[in-house]
Parts: C-alpha cells; sequence; structure tokens
C-alpha cells in the first residue's frame, strides 16, 4: 500500500449503526468513499445490546452485506447497557473495562495507520490504545460531551466527578490526539478558547454536517402554494422543547398574519406533549399536524413542504453545532427559518442564502416568501457544498 493509502480503524460507540440515517450519512458513505480511494477500512461499533437486539436477522444481514459489498470490514459487540443515561454514570471504568481490551485486539490485528474515533467516549479508548500502538489519532469531536451531560442529566451537574472528568479528558484528547475534526468554525474557535489557542491551526478542521447525495428530486423552480407549509423534523425534546418550538411557531404567526400557514410535525416524540405546549400558546389545532415516519419516507415528505424551521435551546452545545436537519432541508429545498442559538450552523444558511435569522428579520416572511424561488435555487447551489463531507474527510486521511 502506497504511503498516500492508509488503514483506517473507525470507531462508534453506543450509537446503534442500522437504520442510522446519521451513522449512514456521516459514517458509512465516507468510509466506502474511503475504500473507494484505495484506502483499507475497519468499522468497529458497539451498540446497546438491548437495542440492537430489536433488528431481526434479516436487517442486520442486510446491513453487513452493505458494509461489506462497499469493502468495509465491519465488527460489532453490543454493549449490555439499557439506555445511554443509564451508562453515562460509570461510562469511563466500563469502556475501559469491557472496550478497551477488544479495541486494542482488534487494532493490533488490523495495523491501521490511523484510528479514526467519532465522539469523546470513543476518543478515549482510542488514546489510550495510540499510547500501546503508536498510530494515529482523529478526534473527531461531534459535539461537546462534558456541557451535553449536563444538558441532559442531573448527576452531571458542572461539580459532579463525571462533568469535571470529561473536561479533564476532553484537554488531553485535544492536546494528545494527531486531527481534530468540528463541525463548525464557531466550534473552532470553542476549541481555541478550551486549549487557550495552544492548538496549531493546521490541527483543527472544521468538516460540516453534510449530505452525500441529493434527496430528493425537487422542482426548485416551483411556486409556494397556500397554505404555506412549514416543515419540523426530528426528535423535540432536549435541545428543541416544545415549549420552544410553539413560541418560536406563535412569533411567525403573529409576525405574518396576512400569510395561511401550517406547521407539519414529523417526529418520534408524544403528539400529546406537543399538544400540551402547543395549547398553552394559543396555537389552534388547525394550525399544525404531528406525524411519525419512517426514516426512507422522511426526504420525499420534507420536499413536500414549501419552508423548514430548526430552532434550538440557548446552550453551547448549540452554539457551536451543525445539525445534520441543514443538510436535509437544503437537499429537500425547503429555505430554513432557524434563530441565533445555532449559530454554527446559522453561519453556513445565511452565507449561502439558504434561509433567514428569525430573530433579525423580526420573525417575517414576507422577503423570504416573495422571494422563494430564488432561495430553492440557492438551496440547489449548496448542494455541492454539503456533498463534500466524504472529499474532506479524505483529504485528512491522506495528510496523516
Amino acid at each position: 500500500m502506497s504511503s498516500s493509502k492508509k488503514k483506517i480503524f473507525y470507531i462508534s460507540l453506543i450509537e446503534d449503526p442500522i437504520n442510522n440515517g446519521i451513522i449512514k450519512s456521516q459514517v458509512i458513505n465516507v468510509l466506502k468513499a474511503a475504500v473507494v480511494a484505495g484506502h483499507a477500512v475497519s468499522f468497529f461499533s458497539s451498540p446497546s445490546r438491548v437495542f440492537f437486539s430489536r433488528h431481526d436477522t434479516n436487517e442486520i444481514s442486510d446491513f453487513q452485506n452493505d458494509l461489506k459489498s462497499g469493502g468495509i470490514k465491519f465488527y460489532c459487540t453490543p454493549i449490555p447497557i439499557v439506555s445511554n443515561a443509564c451508562i453515562r454514570t460509570i461510562l469511563i471504568p466500563f469502556l475501559i473495562a469491557y472496550e478497551l481490551p477488544i479495541i486494542i485486539f482488534r487494532i493490533l490485528k488490523e495495523k491501521p495507520d490511523i484510528i479514526h474515533c467519532r465522539s469523546y467516549p470513543a476518543s478515549l479508548l482510542g488514546l489510550i490504545a495510540k499510547i500501546f500502538t503508536r498510530k494515529k489519532l482523529i478526534f473527531d469531536m461531534r459535539g461537546v460531551y462534558p456541557e451535553e451531560g449536563n444538558f441532559l442529566f442531573p448527576s452531571w451537574h458542572k461539580r459532579s466527578i463525571n462533568f469535571r472528568a470529561w473536561k479533564k479528558l476532553e484537554k488531553l484528547l485535544l492536546l494528545f490526539s494527531d486531527k481534530i475534526i468540528v463541525v463548525s468554525n464557531e466550534f473552532k474557535h470553542h476549541v481555541n478558547c478550551i486549549t487557550k489557542n495552544s492548538i496549531p491551526p493546521e490541527k483543527i478542521s472544521t468538516v460540516i454536517c453534510g449530505t452525500p447525495q441529493v434527496l430528493s428530486s425537487t422542482d426548485f423552480s416551483r411556486e409556494a402554494g397556500l397554505p404555506i407549509k412549514i416543515v419540523y423534523s426530528g426528535t423535540i425534546d432536549g435541545w428543541t422543547s416544545p415549549e420552544l418550538l410553539a413560541e418560536i411557531y406563535n412569533k411567525i404567526i403573529i409576525k405574518n398574519p396576512t400569510l395561511q400557514l401550517h406547521l407539519n410535525i414529523y417526529t418520534n416524540t408524544p403528539a400529546d406533549k406537543i399538544k400540551t405546549a402547543f395549547d398553552g400558546a394559543c396555537i389552534p389545532s388547525h394550525r399544525y399536524s404531528v406525524a411519525s415516519l419512517k426514516s426512507k419516507d422522511v426526504p420525499s415528505k420534507l420536499a413536500e413542504n414549501d419552508l423548514s424551521l430548526l430552532v434550538r435551546e440557548n446552550s453551547i452545545i448549540n452554539n457551536v453545532s451543525f445539525p445534520v436537519k441543514i443538510s436535509e432541508y437544503i437537499a429537500a429545498g425547503t429555505p430554513i427559518l432557524t434563530n441565533r442559538h445555532i449559530k454554527g450552523g446559522q453561519e453556513f444558511i445565511l452565507q449561502s442564502q439558504t434561509g433567514i435569522s428569525l430573530e433579525d428579520n423580526d420573525f417575517s416572511l414576507s422577503e423570504l416568501v416573495e422571494n422563494i424561488a430564488k432561495y430553492r435555487n440557492n438551496c440547489k447551489n449548496a448542494l455541492p457544498d454539503l456533498n463534500k463531507s466524504a472529499a474532506d474527510y479524505l483529504e485528512i486521511y491522506a495528510k496523516l
């Protein structure tokens, strides 16, 4: 294998790889592209045994065959946890005792040049494996893990052992990894603040959460009809609360009295939680609908709408993020209405003119609706930038 062709060992923990749209677009398609480029690729996954066991034999077999046909070696060791919350309290000792021996065994057997780790827990094991094997380590951060725990779990308050331990490990991972990958320029700024600008600029790369292909055959020149259909797709919990969604949508209704609006909410969040929040905001039931979709149906359903809504709570987690939903909305040709708390993602939306900041426009949709054909065309023009994440990773692999 030539010096530009590498052996890559990719680690993803806890996330279920099957029927997971993010893993498919952000991991599997990248690894397939790496194989096409001549790299040898192994994918190590450790999902929750409880959730992984819900897949039938055919689903698992189809997934394995898909990876095999793509030239990817697949290793899977489901872990005995009930939920993410269940394991987070004992995560560090559990990972070292249960996962580390398996990973080191596989690395010694595969002899990779690069250990590519998705998330903090995977990177912790990658860092220890690097000490033993002297391999190159990629710390693919994806988010700010200590703050996520603090946001989601009461036991992860900022004085807790878990939070403080992960903050110390965060610095070690940033200092001793060979490459750091973040999803936005705002995230890069956050890393520089953590390390007090001690990380060489060339060590940090921004790779946005793109889409590997156009998700639908949307006609980007079609005129917006009445009522104007707005879509929100995804879980309504944690990063986006039902109350925030109702608050933002209510402001949009009030600021656009001449427009007939309807919000299509595609989510697995219980409809009664959403109804309670929307009733509290005095939003009549004919102004919105709630439905649960299978992942394969999401692209076509997104494309049936005129606009899309992406709003988040104010937190460092959301400030640095580039939600994959941005790429899905743009690929579906639905210009995005977003709020200022998604700083990382909003930078791309505003620069590419594929949507508006609701606060900057005082929640008015008039300019966007009047120029919707232009915004849809901008969505089409933005696709090449969203489709290049695989190329960005290949460049990183080649240079390490």
